[in-house]
């Protein structure tokens, strides 16, 4: 391997390493994470943002229920699946509610293929 092709790889390399230590914290503050709870009247999907997972000391639907047991109750935006403007279905917060240690039976990380919309975002195009 020539020395040209080694440096080459050494930047690509700390180019990398510098990403994934200053830019990725950086863009994942937005970030939202979707929960399932299960309650006696039915389903819902919650977001939480990567800042409110961290005030929870934890990113998991482990976090979240520890969270709701310790306080009692706990504030966080609905979300539900719309259409944007294109046509393309979205996660999107639909109403800010409290959950009630009582109510909440089971809480589970949710996943979708769907763009998740940040709370921040969302308000700004209404």
């Amino acid at each position: 391997m020539s020395k040209l092709s080694k440096q080459a790889l050494l930047g690509i390399g700390l180019a990398g390493l510098l990403f994934e230590t200053i830019a990725r914290p950086a863009l994942s503050v937005e970030k939202v994470s979707l929960f399932k709870v299960t309650t006696p009247r039915g389903d819902i999907v919650i977001g939480l943002t990567y800042e409110e997972l961290e005030k929870l000391k934890g990113h998991d639907a482990d976090a979240v229920a520890k969270a709701i047991a310790s306080q009692g109750a706990l504030d966080v935006w609905q979300y539900s699946e719309r259409k944007d403007g294109k046509g393309e279905v979205t996660h999107v917060p639909t109403k800010f509610v409290g959950l009630q240690w009582r109510d909440a039976i089971r809480i589970e990380n949710f996943q979708t293929r769907s763009k998740v919309i940040p709370i921040s975002d969302y308000s700004m195009r209404q």
